[in-house]
């Protein structure tokens, strides 16, 4: 693989993991952030900023994330597809146990001291209703929290980064055999945010395209003559900043959803063209450091070891500076950096003491 594709995968795979902690550390009232959110605060400089930030331009992450991750499997598929997944489960679905057994058993403890227990409250981690203590010690309920709905809830994305393994034959023949039908299908589930459990648009959308990408040989190092990154860096601020001041706006719930989608999908793929294309300087720049080299190594343990802390640390900070102004813009700015510090700190100690507990619970990565 040619050295700079390469870097450029490490470097926006580490770079999509660093901002993912700050999209989690949305403080406002409404946290459970999709394309479509509207916000039923007061608009002032805090709230635009997180919302901007946090489900504007950083959402292109998970995008960015999946086409790198089609396009990985797809070039290395040179071993059958069964010796293949054999590999992939003590790379996806050990981290997914281990991670979400640590999280309950963390929020446990957390639960004994009525300070911290005031915070795993106000988390609100569960999607389908709020933390309390017997859901979490009655066993069937746990069992669930523990096998699909994890208090680590970005493990979703291991979880079904894992199906799309298990899948990839017939992905590739839909991608490659069937392209036009295929990308239809999936452009209309990316359209439309259409989400299941294993099944979303766009993780469907954005693995297919790395795997297109992959097996018909397409230079991704340089932009198409159609593409004028001047146009798409300017539609990417400008229309996540229109989006972020929709969202503050009384609109009928329908039109809500639609206009906020529209511009939602917008922003994603015009910042994730804009910065892949664009962001060459940067990639060989920081490529070429040794202390983020080092701090790479990290990414993936940053990803499933930041949360629920990240949430509860936060909360935890937020009942105790509520009299202070500006408190939730200094906890957004502040709190996600020390706790993506004090993870890449944890991690290097645990790999240092615990090594076949690192390589375990992190698939072998950063070893």
């Amino acid at each position: 693989m040619n050295q700079l594709l390469s870097d450029k995968f490490k470097f926006y795979s580490f770079v999509s993991m660093l901002l993912l902690v700050y999209v989690h550390g949305y403080n406002l009232q409404d946290n459970y952030l999709r394309p479509f959110t509207t916000v039923d605060e007061p608009l002032t400089i805090t709230t635009f900023v997180e919302y901007w930030l946090s489900n504007g331009i950083f959402r292109f992450r998970i995008p960015m994330l999946f086409i790198i991750s089609g396009y990985l499997y797809a070039y290395n598929d040179h071993q059958p597809q069964w010796q293949r997944l054999k590999k992939r489960i003590p790379a996806l679905a050990y981290p997914y146990l281990i991670w979400s057994v640590l999280a309950i058993l963390f929020t446990l403890l957390l639960l004994q001291f009525p300070a911290t227990a005031l915070a795993v409250t106000d988390a609100h981690l569960f999607y389908q209703g709020d933390f309390q203590y017997n859901s979490l010690t009655n066993g069937i309920k746990l069992f669930f929290r523990y096998i699909a709905a994890p208090i680590s809830f970005q493990l979703w994305f291991i979880r079904d980064l894992l199906w799309y393994n298990a899948i990839y034959p017939f992905m590739k023949k839909m991608a490659l055999q069937h392209t036009q039908v295929w990308f239809y299908v999936v452009l209309t589930l990316w359209l439309t945010s259409f989400a299941l459990p294993l099944i979303k648009g766009e993780g469907l959308l954005y693995f297919s395209l790395g795997i297109y990408l992959a097996k018909t040989n397409k230079n991704v190092l340089i932009a198409p003559k159609w593409i004028n990154l001047r146009i798409f860096f300017l539609l990417f601020i400008v229309v996540s900043l229109l989006k972020t001041w929709l969202a503050f706006l009384p609109m009928p719930p329908v039109a809500s959803v639609l206009v906020l989608s529209l511009l939602h999908k917008i922003t994603e793929v015009a910042g994730l063209t804009a910065l892949w294309y664009g962001g060459d300087k940067l990639v060989q720049f920081f490529m070429q450091q040794k202390w983020f080299l080092w701090a790479s190594k990290f990414s993936f343990f940053i990803y499933v070891a930041h949360a629920p802390f990240l949430y509860y640390i936060t909360h935890y900070l937020m009942h105790q500076y509520q009299a202070y102004a500006y408190h939730r813009m200094v906890i957004y700015l502040f709190v996600p950096l020390f706790t993506t510090l004090f993870m890449i700190a944890i991690g290097a100690i645990c790999r240092k003491i615990l090594p076949r507990f690192y390589q375990i619970s992190t698939g072998g990565r950063g070893m």
